[in-house]
Formats: structure tokens, C-alpha cells, sequence
């Protein structure tokens, strides 16, 4: 079973396994690591051709993800199968329908063909819940990969590192500071994160102010004023308010921070109010005020899930091209927005 150090470090090298089982307590987080696969094998002008995916929870038979898995690829080495919510692996689920599903992957699962990467998760709804019996059963067929929030002493040092590895020198108690200011534990959010803040200090030592004139120098209810008119389909409203913010002097980067935290928030709270969670558990569990945990809740609900993940998607993407090219920066946040907009 692989950690989630471990794993990326595969997927830099281009590792690959023909089964890979996901499981974990984050869907967001699984979700992008899935995409490290997706994005190292197949070619993005075939991806409609060579990747399939099945909602477990709706899995009646196994024999169409069988023919999906041994259906050859088009114009590319490799295809890509998913079955994404897993629920057959969950200990606790023994119907008939369960255990036969569980069976024909188990016959199956060390018959994969060569040209097929063939990929499950499941997600631990309960913060108690360990890897299942079930998938431990599978660890010599497949590649388990438990995809658990870095914390602590570990996340530092991790951190750290993704600092020294640009250059940079970063003492504990700034570094702390940036760790707690970002709020994420995912790996390829504070790489990045790291990069905007090194881009940011240039020539200089990164320091306590560097972090406190990235990250809190926007209101987070221009923010969300922004997020909502998005949601209510207003792109010259949203753009204002952008205009505003760059009148004030506030840099893109920041900017695009920002947004990419709420509509990250967005999407746990959306998530966590279909897993029936309470505003005092969410608020908890993203160090939320109540009240602030309370305008988002209401905020999540003019958006679906799909449009959630589309729009961070969206932010990275920009992110990534304002960085590599030379593009007017307002020029593609106010693209940003409309496409949001119509995602």
C-alpha cells in the first residue's frame, strides 16, 4: 500500500500500475491525484475515445466494465477505466448484488490487459473508517493508494522542501505562518501555492510579510461577491468588482487566490451537506466561522458540484497560463469569470 508521498513520487517518474484502488476520507483529493493518471497516459485529443468511467453506486454487473477494460484503445498506447465511488469494497456492504460485483473484480482484477489502466475509489464517509478488509484483500493484485491529509511535522518538512528545491530559504516560523494561512494539505495545491509565493518575493528571503501581502490583503466579501454574481450568471457585475480589486492595487495572483480558495470551499461544503452534515461540523472542519460557514452553505446551493470543479479547474488552468505565456493578465481573469459562468 502506497502513501501519498509515495504515489507522487511515481507519478513523476512515470510508474505506472494496470490497477490502481484509491481510498481515502477526501474525494477532491483523490479526484486530482486520478487525474496525475489520466493526464501521464492519454493524449488530450483522445480522451473522449480512451477514458471511461461507471458510478459504483450504480453498478449493477460487472461484465460492462470488463468489455470497457478490454476494448483496445484509439491512437494511444493506453486507455483508461474508472469506477469512481467503489461502494462494493465497503465492508459493510453484503447484499447479493455487493458480493458478486466484489467477486467478478476480485476473478478479474490480475487479467487486465496491458493497454488498460483500470482504476477504483472509495470514500470513507466516517473520519473513524480504516481501509477496508476488502481492499487490503486486493493489495498484491493492485496498487492501494490511501490518500490521507499530510499534517504535523511531516507537512512541514514537505513544504520546506518545495521551497529549497526553488531556491529559497524559509524559517519556521514563517513557514508555519504559510501553512496555516493556505488552509490545504493537498500536495499539488501547496506546490503551487509555493511557486506563486517564490514568483511573489522574487530575489528576497520569503518572511512573515511576504505571506500576510499575498494572502490577506483581500475582503473575502468582495470575494464572494464576486463568486455570486458568477452564480447568478452577472459577468459584467463579476467583472467589476475584478476592476475594483485592481484599481485598489491588489495583484492578479492574489486575486486568483482567492477565488480558487472559496470555490474550494465551495465544493467541501457542498459535498459535506450531501453527506448530511451540519453547519457546526463543516465550520469546524474548514476553520470557518459559523456565520461566514453559514452564507456559504446558502452560496453552494446556486451551484451544482459539476460547475464547482469545473470553475477550480478553470482558476488552475488560467493560473498556469498567465504564469507560462505572455497574456493580458486581466484579459484572461475576466475570461476566467464568463467561462465560469457557462461551465
Amino acid at each position: 500500500m502506497l502513501d501519498i508521498l509515495e504515489f507522487e513520487q511515481n507519478t513523476k517518474k512515470y510508474i505506472n500500475n494496470n490497477c490502481y484502488i484509491f481510498c481515502g476520507h477526501h474525494e477532491q483529493l483523490i479526484k486530482e491525484n486520478i487525474k496525475k493518471i489520466i493526464d501521464n497516459n492519454i493524449n488530450n485529443d483522445f480522451k473522449d475515445l480512451n477514458y471511461v468511467q461507471f458510478d459504483g453506486s450504480q453498478l449493477e454487473e460487472f461484465d460492462i466494465v470488463f468489455n470497457a477494460c478490454e476494448t483496445l484503445p484509439f491512437m494511444s498506447e493506453k486507455k483508461v477505466v474508472i469506477i469512481y465511488r467503489a461502494n462494493f469494497l465497503d465492508d459493510n456492504k453484503n447484499d447479493n448484488k455487493t458480493k458478486k460485483l466484489y467477486k467478478d473484480l476480485e476473478n478479474y482484477i490480475t487479467n487486465i490487459p496491458s493497454h488498460c489502466i483500470f482504476i477504483m475509489y472509495y470514500i470513507m464517509t466516517n473520519k473513524r473508517d480504516k481501509v477496508s478488509y476488502k481492499i487490503k484483500k486486493l493489495d498484491k493484485k493492485a496498487c492501494i493508494v490511501s490518500i490521507d491529509k499530510i499534517k504535523g511535522e511531516n507537512l512541514e518538512k514537505r513544504v520546506e522542501k518545495f521551497f529549497n528545491d526553488r531556491g529559497k530559504k524559509i524559517a519556521k516560523i514563517p513557514l508555519k505562518a504559510f501553512i496555516q494561512t493556505i488552509e490545504n494539505e493537498n500536495l499539488s495545491y501547496i506546490e503551487n501555492e509555493v511557486e506563486k509565493l517564490c514568483t511573489y518575493a522574487i530575489y528576497e528571503q520569503i518572511e512573515k510579510k511576504h505571506i500576510k501581502e499575498m494572502y490577506e490583503s483581500i475582503k473575502d466579501e468582495d470575494i464572494f461577491d464576486l463568486i455570486n454574481f458568477i452564480s447568478e450568471k452577472k459577468p459584467r457585475k463579476a467583472i467589476e468588482i475584478l476592476n475594483d480589486l485592481i484599481y485598489k492595487g491588489q495583484k492578479i495572483n492574489h486575486i486568483l487566490v482567492m477565488i480558487e480558495k472559496q470555490f474550494r470551499n465551495l465544493y467541501f461544503i457542498k459535498v459535506g451537506m450531501d453527506q448530511g452534515k451540519t453547519k457546526e461540523i463543516l465550520a469546524k472542519e474548514l476553520k470557518l466561522h459559523p456565520y461566514g460557514c453559514g452564507v456559504l452553505m446558502s452560496q453552494s446551493k446556486k451551484f451544482t458540484l459539476k460547475q464547482i470543479e469545473k470553475s477550480i479547474e478553470l482558476v488552475i488552468e488560467t493560473d498556469k497560463k498567465i504564469k507560462t505565456t505572455s497574456v493580458d493578465t486581466q484579459t484572461e481573469v475576466e475570461l476566467l469569470i464568463i467561462n465560469s459562468i457557462c461551465a
